[in-house]
């Protein structure tokens, strides 16, 4: 009896009907997966810093456009204060090797990268999304190398404060490839401590207090 149910069976499934329903609903459920995979990386990518996949709102194209806009906003609201920027040839020559060497290693060698020099002497720098980097004259040679690189890192991993924190310890990886020295970074924090402190009202901020980033 069992047999003869499962040659009916088989011969039910086997002709043209039923063969080409079975066809289909296959077709239809791979065309479904396909097309839930497209859904799903148009509104989310896997982060190549961190290795997980984060809700996307704008892809690269919209970043670069974004940072485009940003970035005139910035030069023009430079211009209105009289600050200096990318006009100190030897800082900024400086700046543009130690960028270049970096940009060549970051997970995001895809996005048309660029650095600035602001004449302002904080040790700080800042990055837009979609690839504009600013640094203030206060950074140098080592030292700018691993703030450079944090912000690479940054941008890459997002700004929420475990993400700085994630940031900071791929920096060190980027300083490493691109052959500079980083343990130069905790002299950075160090500083950045001394002269701003490391206030508790930081943790509403994105990024870690300064002690805590020298002891990471």
């Amino acid at each position: 009896m069992t047999l003869f149910c499962s040659n009916l069976f088989t011969k039910i499934l086997t002709r043209p009907p039923f063969l080409f329903c079975a066809l289909l609903l296959s077709s239809c459920l791979s065309t479904i997966d396909k097309g839930l995979m497209s859904a799903s990386n148009a509104i989310s990518l896997v982060d190549l810093v961190t290795g997980k996949r984060e809700i996307n709102f704008e892809s690269k194209a919209q970043e670069i456009k974004r940072a485009n806009t940003q970035s005139k906003e910035i030069f023009a609201d430079l211009k209105r204060k009289k600050i200096k920027i990318d006009n100190q040839s030897q800082y900024f020559s400086r700046i543009q090797r130690v960028f270049n060497r970096l940009k060549k290693v970051t997970h995001r060698a895809d996005l048309p990268w660029e650095v600035h020099l602001i004449d302002n002497h904080q040790w700080n720098a800042f990055t837009l999304v979609g690839g504009k980097v600013f640094v203030y004259t206060g950074l140098f040679k080592g030292k700018l190398a691993v703030r450079s690189d944090d912000e690479l890192a940054a941008y890459e991993a997002s700004f929420t404060t475990n993400q700085e924190d994630e940031a900071d310890k791929y920096s060190v990886i980027y300083s490493e490839l691109a052959g500079y020295k980083p343990s130069v970074g905790a002299e950075i924090w160090v500083r950045m401590h001394k002269q701003l402190g490391s206030d508790s009202k930081d943790r509403l901020h994105d990024h870690s207090l300064n002690v805590d980033r020298v002891k990471a």
